[in-house]
């Protein structure tokens, strides 16, 4: 307390990893601890303001998805392959609450017009799942519309039996 007034400073930990004091002062010791907290609040939200923006986006959530991903090395490097090569091409501007089957549907068929193996198809339909089931978790997205996309099945190769001349 300072000439009839009450001084309240917290320190803010911001996402960058630095910090910020915030400084507030009041009649009272609660009214100055109150606009404290509320000025460290703005303080925060303002930091994490265009991270929020960036991750609204399919690019943005699927590049933030994976960089907390705990997965092997290699496995990191087949998931980053599938979103720079198609994913990200595809939607990366895209609002993340925008992308529907339809879309995802489009996709598949300009991946399979390339003539590339439906194993290929099916991990990049792995790494939208992924994401987009993390994203509904997380409330960024209301419905994830990868898990309806198609899924080719097995391929049936034809049995050739020996004969018994054979």
């Amino acid at each position: 307390q300072s000439g009839g007034r009450w001084y309240a400073e917290e320190l803010v930990r911001l996402p960058d990893g630095s910090s910020r004091t915030v400084r507030a002062t009041a009649k009272t010791q609660a009214a100055a601890k109150q606009r404290c907290a509320a000025t460290a609040q703005q303080v925060l939200h303002e930091a994490m303001a265009p991270k929020q923006a960036a991750i609204r986006t399919v690019g943005g959530w699927c590049q933030h998805w994976l960089d907390h991903k705990a997965i092997r090395p290699k496995t990191r490097v087949g998931y980053q392959t599938a979103l720079d090569r198609w994913i990200l091409p595809a939607f990366g501007d895209v609002p993340l609450r925008e992308v529907t089957l339809e879309m995802i549907e489009d996709l598949h068929l300009q991946v399979q017009a390339t003539g590339l193996s439906r194993a290929h198809w099916v991990h990049v339909r792995t790494v939208l799942n992924q994401a987009f089931t993390e994203a509904l978790k997380r409330g960024h997205v209301a419905t994830n519309p990868a898990q309806y996309a198609p899924t080719p099945g097995p391929v049936k190769r034809s049995q050739d039996h020996l004969t018994e001349a054979q």
